[in-house]
């Protein structure tokens, strides 16, 4: 028996598991980081919420008289509630003389206050 080695005692390995833990967490937040992006609702302006944006931004000192007519057509149109069909057509056919034509007179400022009235209050 005294051939026989002895027989060691077994070693138990330790483990650091912060390294792990730090991995782990840097996936988690990566991970919910990545669907945070793909859930979130984007809010994308639609083309009513973009003329309403677009009028009420018209510049009136800047733009020609043409411009402001024509830009008011279009978009007031586009940005419309059926409340005030009625008064945005009295509008368009008031500035219907300011249309079509290489130099239009100047726009009157009765009229100018009746787009920005319109503009304030219908949107």
């Amino acid at each position: 028996m005294e051939q026989l080695k002895d027989i060691k005692d077994f070693k138990y390995f330790e483990i650091d598991w912060s390294f792990y833990l730090i991995y782990l967490l840097a996936i988690i937040a990566f991970l919910s980081f990545f669907l945070y992006l793909k859930y979130k609702k984007k809010q994308k302006l639609t083309t009513k919420q973009k003329a309403i944006n677009y009028l009420k931004a018209l510049d009136f000192n800047l733009l020609s008289d043409k411009e402001i007519v024509y830009n008011f057509t279009i978009y007031s149109k586009i940005a419309l509630k059926d409340e005030f069909e009625k008064r945005r057509t009295q509008l368009v056919e008031q500035t219907q003389r300011y249309k079509y034509q290489k130099n239009p007179p100047p726009l009157d400022e009765t009229i100018k206050t009746e787009i920005k009235r319109y503009i304030n209050e219908c949107l």
